[in-house]
């Protein structure tokens, strides 16, 4: 004999029973509260060449970034810096998906910075945080309907050369995953 609830019985005592075909299921990245966390650290790095790159991290374009947090030394008297979404491709070269700075455009790495949170530094604002990446990107300017299912690299890419090659950074990611 089944259980029987008070909300699948109709109030003049006739049994209704709509159960859905199919269960319902939450978007990973909605269904459990996991969040977790990674770290990109770095020190003088040869950072002298224009674009030179660092994947810093890579994502499911499924996943959903919280916060962003950037930690630098200042130790460069000039330099510009990129901060943004690539295609991880095979061994890490893969493409630019949009423009490479969706959360740092030409940031000055003459300044110290000291664990600041860069979500919302470039295209993306305070609400946009808990987006999945793919509809980040479309906010971005990206013209995507759907997860297109990639695996995405956090790049740092220099625009202009640094004057001192010893520099220290570190970023952290707060993100729900979305798998």
């Amino acid at each position: 004999m089944g259980q029987w609830y008070s909300d699948l019985i109709s109030g003049n005592g006739e049994s209704v029973i709509t159960l859905p075909t199919t269960p319902k299921i939450n978007p990973a990245g909605r269904a459990h509260g996991r969040v977790r966390y990674k770290r990109a650290h770095f020190v003088g790095l040869p950072l002298d060449v224009v674009p030179d790159q660092v994947r810093l991290a890579t994502f499911k374009s499924s996943d959903r970034i919280l916060e962003l947090f950037q930690t630098m030394d200042g130790l460069p008297s000039a330099g510009n810096q990129d901060l943004g979404f690539y295609e991880s491709g095979v061994n890490h070269d893969g493409p630019i998906i949009n423009n490479g700075d969706e959360f740092l455009d030409a940031f000055v790495v003459t300044g110290a910075v000291a664990r600041v949170d860069k979500f919302d530094g470039n295209d993306f604002a305070d609400e946009d945080r808990g987006k999945t990446i793919w509809e980040l990107l479309v906010v971005a300017g990206q013209t995507y309907t759907e997860d297109p299912l990639l695996n995405i690299d956090l790049v740092l890419t220099i625009d202009t050369s640094y004057t001192v090659l010893v520099n220290t950074e570190d970023y952290e990611m707060f993100y729900t995953a979305g798998d």
